[in-house]
């Protein structure tokens, strides 16, 4: 077995790169714990000696079986605790999305849904079980506050309270998912475009679809996915239909007057 201690002994020392990283991946496969050369995916060679690693050893064991992916690391951990995210949704809508963000590690949650405090309290208590480092706040943050917003579209109040959230131009890194027909997540890493530049059919009034919880699954997926991205990533529409997914390249240009994007 590979202990912390061990492995940060290694990352310090003159190890070659190719080496550190067979050692480190041979160490995971045994140990099935962390093995920080994982924070190798995410910095430069050259500097990373200097780094100083602020993931705890609890958050380690918390976090290991994401951490050892190539994709996330310890640097994306990092970005993860340290992430600020809006979520716009019903209450009974909620849950499915917060299981996959708290359970990662997002670090700060904003709750957008409107629903009387009782109710937001026990989502609260819940989440609060699952991972006790993540905040939860049942508030709207202050404009430009946050690296993300999540929209989980499964009322007609939720659709009719995206254009004020979509004009305070609060976050410029939106998904959005529709839980009824046509059951559509589009991801939006910039602007242009907005969510009313890309097209009526994501805001038409809606009815709650039979692949609503899964739909919700994805875009927290795909919110976690935007942010560990240490590069842009180009704006995308996913098709859902619960059984398969199908991706393509959003593109839609923005309205000439739209006074979010111009």
């Amino acid at each position: 077995m590979v202990s912390r201690d061990l492995v940060r002994t290694c990352i310090v020392s003159p190890l070659r790169w190719s080496n550190l990283c067979v050692a480190g991946r041979a160490g995971i496969a045994r140990s099935a714990k962390l093995c920080l050369t994982c924070y190798i995916r995410h910095d430069c060679q050259d500097n990373f000696n200097q780094r100083n690693f602020l993931l705890t050893d609890t958050q380690i064991d918390r976090y290991s079986r994401q951490i050892i992916l190539p994709e996330v690391g310890g640097l994306g951990q990092e970005r993860l605790l340290a992430a600020r995210v809006t979520l716009l949704a019903e209450i009974e809508d909620l849950t499915p999305a917060l299981n996959y963000l708290v359970g990662a590690g997002v670090g700060n949650i904003h709750l957008d849904c409107g629903a009387d405090a009782g109710n937001i309290g026990g989502v609260i208590a819940a989440m609060a079980e699952l991972n006790p480092e993540v905040r939860i706040e049942p508030s709207a943050p202050a404009a430009g506050d946050d690296q993300a917003l999540i929209v989980l579209a499964g009322s007609n109040r939720t659709i009719e309270a995206v254009p004020r959230i979509n004009e305070s131009a609060v976050c410029t890194r939106v998904i959005f998912a529709r839980l009824g027909e046509p059951c559509v997540v589009a991801v939006l890493t910039s602007r242009p475009p907005c969510l009313a530049c890309v097209g009526t059919m994501l805001l038409a009034p809606i009815e709650r679809g039979p692949f609503a919880v899964p739909a919700a699954m994805v875009a927290a997926v795909e919110t976690i996915k935007c942010l560990l991205a240490v590069a842009p990533q180009p704006s995308r529409l996913i098709e859902f239909s619960g059984y398969e997914s199908r991706s393509s390249r959003l593109e839609a240009p923005s309205r000439k007057r739209c006074i979010v994007c111009n």
